[in-house]
């Protein structure tokens, strides 16, 4: 392969409209000497905000003056990993310190990103290896602190770490879950079993544990499951019923798209959104086209459908039906926190007046 110069590798990181991913990976993994370093940076930002592990992955032989303006240009990101990255690396240090913690916080992105999964033994490893850094251990913790929804493996390094200051940097995530009372509680109950032994993470896990055992006592949801689905006492209830008319556009998608939707661990519990394409555009958001409501009380409503209480589905998605003069199809389209019968009896009960 022909070594670039850095005449042709700012032609690139310039090029409107984007040059190729592979092109810019070129560049950006071996940048020839001399490429501009506001060039490179604004492209690494640009990795960064899309993908940390790509930017883990593609970045490391940046030279010291493109790392520099990629630290500064984060200061504008209060996101995660612009926190993280921030934290981790002195941007004022000598180019040889510098290096180094940019080559140690990158490391530390990759060894948070693995693909294995939480509780495996390679898992376990690198996460005792990032966290016995006390550099990367604050860095993760300051990343969580701008967050109410931090990365899913950052909020595993923080459950796993469960030190007094790991805790401290998960409560605007944990104050926004016992706030809303939603999927967050679940994510935590989810790794209680990785957790760390210590008296700060016990304490909010037994918060955790309360929270959902009173949601799960109030939740119209599970009322809805087990009073008119008769699905029994449930712990948690959700279901996804993707809409899709037999009619099609020229474009050959449905005509009518939408979705029926209801989960315990959600606000609004219940959700239903349909829309009409027509052959001139299939812009889903056109607002004469659509119609939605849901359990806040939100009704917008151009296409005349009208709203409905979850008991009432059956009977309204019938009558959706006949007034937009379509046919449904009837395939497997439903996703449920339910599995085999208890799924299929969502769908049959659904479609008992099609």
């Amino acid at each position: 392969m022909v070594k670039l110069t850095a005449d042709q590798a700012n032609a690139i990181l310039s090029q409107v409209p984007r040059a190729k991913h592979d092109v810019i990976d070129r560049v950006l993994r071996k940048p020839p000497t001399g490429t501009a370093p506001e060039l490179l940076a604004a492209e690494a930002v640009s990795v960064m905000t899309n993908s940390p592990w790509q930017f883990a992955r593609q970045c490391g032989a940046l030279p010291a003056q493109a790392m520099r303006v990629v630290l500064e240009l984060l200061r504008e990101i209060q996101s995660p990993y612009s926190v993280y990255l921030r934290s981790a690396i002195d941007a004022e240090a000598p180019t040889p310190a510098l290096d180094a913690g940019w080559q140690k916080a990158l490391q530390g992105i990759l060894n948070l990103e693995v693909s294995y999964p939480m509780g495996s033994k390679l898992r376990v490893a690198k996460l005792k290896t990032l966290l016995s850094d006390p550099t990367l251990r604050r860095a993760i913790q300051a990343s969580a602190v701008v967050s109410e929804n931090p990365p899913h493996p950052i909020l595993e390094a923080l459950i796993f770490d469960g030190s007094d200051e790991s805790v401290d940097a998960l409560m605007p995530f944990f104050t926004k879950a016992m706030r809303e009372k939603d999927h967050a509680l679940d994510r935590l109950q989810s790794l209680r079993k990785y957790a760390a032994d210590t008296p700060a993470m016990r304490a909010m896990l037994q918060k955790v544990d309360h929270l959902l055992d009173v949601r799960n006592e109030t939740s119209p949801a599970l009322a809805f499951a087990e009073e008119t689905l008769r699905l029994g006492v449930l712990k948690r209830f959700s279901f996804d019923v993707r809409l899709g008319s037999t009619q099609l556009t020229r474009g050959n998608v449905p005509r009518v798209q939408g979705t029926m939707r209801i989960d315990s661990g959600a606000t609004p519990w219940f959700r239903v959104w349909v829309t009409r394409l027509d052959d001139a555009s299939i812009d889903l958001l056109r607002p004469r086209n659509t119609s939605t409501f849901d359990a806040n009380g939100r009704i917008d409503d151009q296409l005349g459908l009208g709203s409905s209480a979850p008991e009432q589905w059956p009977l309204w998605l019938a009558g959706a039906a006949k007034h937009l003069k379509v046919t449904w199809e009837l395939d497997d389209v439903i996703t449920s926190s339910l599995r085999g019968r208890k799924r299929q009896q969502i769908l049959d009960w659904l479609y008992a007046e099609l």
